[in-house]
């Protein structure tokens, strides 16, 4: 809406909002307080005019008649804002958010200049700088039903563009992947990025780690963090799909043992018994009657009824806040399986820092915090993600922790290697 106020009305409050008086400076002569006078004057008449031609919606008139007025009192405020608003009225974006951005310099706190601006940078298609001048205003008016609505449109969008865009760059990497050879032995056990080819596999996480890294400011919002995480994700979900494939048709030749695929700093963190090695699907497995069914959000303390020794035989792993039923592999994580000190727990970390024992489950940090203290590997986090999604279906929950990322702490990182841990 346009600021319809009356020449006094405005006079009497800008004049207190910018500490002036309408009296004569010590020492300035007559004529000039006379002529200040005057223009203020002029200003309200222009200003009266602007806003009857903006109620007939002439609109170009009325933006004239503001520019003239903000010519005459550059220090007011509400005349800038009036301009943005009539230049939106003529879709004028460029120029209405330069008029909307010298309010807010005037007045730091004044919301729908907030608004006004966050609005025509979104018709620009500055969706990052939308979001940050939707939050400014909602920082001085945190219940703004007008900026919180535009906040979650331009989120909404802001999400499809990212995903619209990175979608592309990942799908010209995994189909070079695809084109290279990705199954080096048949049924070879191994990190399960590793099965990619070398090159291919550094490019497709080059370009995970550019995608997952461009919001401004020191933290991606929830959505935000969710859409990298998801691209990425499915990303290498995909290429799970074609790896299993792949070995299914070379099944027949037998498989073999090969842990020295790792380097020593790598098979350093490896410390389970039994572990890491080709352990093919058993057959008719006696699951229990709640098999897969979803469970919302829960806390850690209910993750670990879920352990390898419960009665019910339901045996749940958390890799990144999602809750996965594992219950169909219970030589991998029943009481007898070499992974049991795994289940019932949140193995983030562990994946994170490539250690696999006891002591690194169920520690919950902010990855994301990683990236600018040097130790980034949260592209292999949202690998293995992929594979416990591709071998285990959709997750049947949420661990709580992980749905307010952002208040999680920093990373301790020198507890971090450069190893991929096998789970």
């Amino acid at each position: 809406q346009v600021f319809f106020l009356s020449a006094q009305r405005s006079g009497s409050v800008l004049f207190r909002a910018m500490g002036k008086a309408k009296v004569s400076k010590k020492g300035q002569s007559s004529a000039d307080s006379q002529t200040e006078d005057t223009a203020e004057n002029r200003a309200g008449e222009l200003r009266k005019k602007a806003n009857d031609k903006f109620k007939d919606r002439l609109f170009e008139e009325a933006l004239a008649l503001y520019v003239e007025a903000s010519d005459l009192r550059p220090g007011d405020a509400a005349l800038w804002l009036n301009r943005s608003i009539a230049g939106r009225q003529l879709e004028r974006w460029a120029d209405a958010e330069q008029d909307a951005e010298r309010a807010i310099e005037l007045e730091s706190e004044n919301v729908k200049a907030h608004y006004s601006r966050a609005l025509c940078l979104q018709q620009l298609g500055q969706t990052q700088k939308a979001l940050l001048s939707c939050r400014a205003g909602l920082k001085a008016q945190p219940d703004n039903a007008a900026l919180l609505q535009l906040q979650d449109t331009v989120k909404r969008e802001f999400v499809e563009l990212l995903q619209a865009s990175k979608s592309k760059q990942v799908d010209s990497a995994a189909k070079s992947v695809a084109s290279s050879k990705t199954v080096q032995a048949a049924g070879v056990a191994q990190c399960p990025v590793t099965d990619m080819a070398g090159k291919d596999l550094k490019k497709l996480k080059e370009m995970a780690m550019a995608s997952m890294y461009e919001w401004k400011g020191p933290n991606p919002c929830q959505q935000e963090r969710q859409a990298w995480i998801k691209i990425i994700t499915d990303e290498f979900r995909k290429k799970y799909v074609e790896l299993r494939e792949e070995k299914a048709k070379l099944a027949s030749r037998g498989s073999a043992l090969k842990v020295d695929q790792y380097a020593k700093e790598q098979q350093m963190g490896l410390q389970l018994k039994g572990g890491h090695q080709p352990m093919p699907r058993p057959e008719n497995v006696n699951l229990p009657e709640n098999y897969k069914t979803p469970l919302g959000v829960i806390s850690l303390g209910d993750l670990k009824k879920f352990g390898s020794d419960n009665a019910d035989r339901r045996y749940l792993i958390s890799v990144y806040g999602n809750i996965f039923d594992v219950s169909d592999r219970p030589d991998k994580y029943g009481p007898d399986g070499p992974y049991t000190t795994l289940v019932g727990a949140d193995i983030t970390w562990g994946l994170f820092a490539g250690v696999d024992s006891a002591e690194y489950v169920n520690r919950c940090y902010d990855l994301f915090k990683a990236k600018d203290m040097g130790k980034d590997k949260l592209a292999g986090v949202c690998s293995w993600l992929a594979w416990y999604w591709s071998e285990y279906d959709d997750p049947v929950g949420r661990l709580e922790p992980y749905e307010h990322e952002a208040d999680l702490p920093v990373p301790p990182l020198e507890e971090v290697d450069g190893s991929c841990s096998v789970m």
